[in-house]
């Protein structure tokens, strides 16, 4: 959508202006004024105030274009997604705005700050009676394993219920989608190796595999997949069909936004 002012630009020609031709608007002023002072305080209270209406202006106008309300308020069931990749956060936050569910990447081992935010995220929903499915996606190595595992004991740690489900990377997919494999550090007798290997080779056997291994549609596919289960669709289309209604009464205050503007004036 492109509003009839563009905001942006529009303070920025105000305080082009303003720096200019001050001396003009100050003589200006200077007219209608008993002393200089006055006259600068004047100046200075018009040049504040077109620059709050361009801005209120401008908050409008990205109100409008990305206004969107949370369906999950209405459902009882709250899906989140949770991953141990930054690498991957762009692709994971497209799949997961799309559904406007919570993302949260943990780069790794979670500090106990992070754990505990998200824990109250997670008791804040279930106070209101929902339930928080959580949907974690990880590397089939023996960090990405334990990674996981850490996080949700914290977070029940924290005080947080909630339902958790992998949906990646599995030990089956690496068969399945031919997967390049990564080597475990086992170590040798000189050389000290990853101890959590030891225990990932007596489970899962010698063959590890990143996330970022799969192909570029499939972690997409599997967010979908797992958040679709609780989307009531009766629910979405109510939404949706909200959104729009209110997208476009936003509209059209940024399209009237000058006549609105003079209109106050004029009551004030």
């Amino acid at each position: 959508m492109k509003a009839n002012t563009d905001a942006a630009s529009t303070r920025s020609e105000i305080e082009r202006t303003y720096r200019e031709r001050r001396g003009g608007f100050l003589a200006w002023a200077r007219a209608h004024a008993p002393d200089l002072a006055t006259a600068e305080d004047v100046l200075q209270d018009a040049f504040m105030k077109a620059l709050v209406n361009v801005s209120a202006l401008s908050i409008i106008e990205a109100s409008a274009s990305q206004f969107r309300r949370d369906m999950w308020e209405e459902h009882r069931d709250v899906p989140m997604i949770a991953c141990e990749k930054e690498a991957l956060e762009g692709i994971l936050a497209k799949a997961c705005d799309e559904f406007g569910i919570a993302l949260w990447i943990s780069k790794g081992f979670n500090s106990e700050s992070f754990d505990y935010e998200w824990a109250e995220e997670i008791k804040r929903l279930t106070r209101t009676g929902k339930t928080v499915h959580i949907g974690y996606l990880g590397d089939h190595d023996p960090s990405g394993r334990l990674i996981g595992e850490s996080s949700r004991k914290k977070l029940r740690e924290f005080g947080a219920a909630f339902e958790w489900e992998r949906l990646g990377l599995h030990a089956d997919d690496l068969e399945r989608f031919g997967l390049e494999l990564v080597p475990l550090k086992l170590g040798t007798s000189e050389k000290k190796g990853d101890p959590r290997a030891k225990r990932f080779r007596v489970e899962f056997g010698d063959r590890a595999a990143e996330l970022d291994a799969l192909p570029p549609g499939e972690i997409p596919s599997r967010i979908r997949e797992f958040v679709g289960r609780f989307v009531d669709e009766e629910i979405r289309k109510r939404v949706e069909r909200d959104e729009e209604v209110q997208k476009e009464s936003l509209e059209v205050v940024v399209a009237n936004w000058e006549t609105a503007v003079r209109a106050a004036r004029g009551a004030a």
